[in-house]
């Protein structure tokens, strides 16, 4: 809720659910989120925080794990990883498995609305 230009957090019931985006790799999307996070669950907000597609290592998902606290698993934050460091649809299709947008906004949705 917007209240005076700040946001308020009072335990209301509106879900809400915050995209964040970036240009590039490193430019501080995982820090923001997991800054975010944290912030919000000490002030009682029940928090998903996802990273549904990666490729490479985890290492992202890992963040975002340990700022939930372990609230959710490490598969439902990163349920779609691909080992080798490039494009998730060109590692995806290297290890001949499937990529599809639906089923990833499935999921974020799932899980945005079962929050821990």
């Amino acid at each position: 809720m917007a209240q005076s230009g700040r946001l308020r957090f009072d335990g209301g019931k509106m879900k809400r659910t915050l995209f964040i985006t970036g240009t590039d790799t490193g430019v501080g999307k995982t820090v923001l989120t997991a800054l975010l996070a944290q912030f919000l669950r000490q002030r009682g907000v029940n928090v998903a925080a996802l990273k549904p597609v990666c490729s490479g290592d985890r290492a992202d998902a890992l963040a975002l794990h340990a700022a939930l606290g372990g609230a959710l698993a490490l598969d439902e934050i990163n349920p779609w990883h691909f080992r080798a460091a490039i494009a998730p649809t060109l590692a995806a299709k290297r290890e001949k498995k499937s990529l599809r947008l639906a089923p990833v906004l499935a999921h974020s949705a799932r899980r945005g609305k079962n929050s821990t």
